[in-house]
């Protein structure tokens, strides 16, 4: 099953760990790197850096809203389902013609 997944959070690893073992993932989607803490050092999300740790190809967009490159992406992954799971941005609507299942 081709796959792109979508997430964020560290509560997405463990499906992401078992969804690369299983199946093909044309991307993974996440949120771009963003400032954390007092110190306000700028670091990678958790599912981000295992994504990398993986080899599996990475996607950070700012935004999905009016984001017409992801949307052709998306379109060329000919991806059978979109998994999204703690990516903490809103999932437009128009994103799911992509994904058949």
């Amino acid at each position: 099953m081709n796959i792109v997944f979508f997430g964020t959070s560290s509560v997405g690893i463990p499906v992401l760990e078992i969804l690369a073992k299983n199946h093909h993932l044309s991307a993974v989607i996440t949120s771009p790197d963003a400032v954390v803490g007092r110190k306000r050092i700028i670091s990678e999300s958790p599912l981000g850096i295992k994504a990398k740790q993986l080899g599996l190809p990475l996607i950070k967009p700012t935004t999905l809203k009016r984001n017409e490159e992801l949307l052709n992406g998306l379109k060329n992954f000919n991806a059978d389902v979109f998994i999204v799971v703690s990516y903490g941005k809103n999932f437009a609507i128009r994103y799911y013609q992509f994904s058949p299942l």
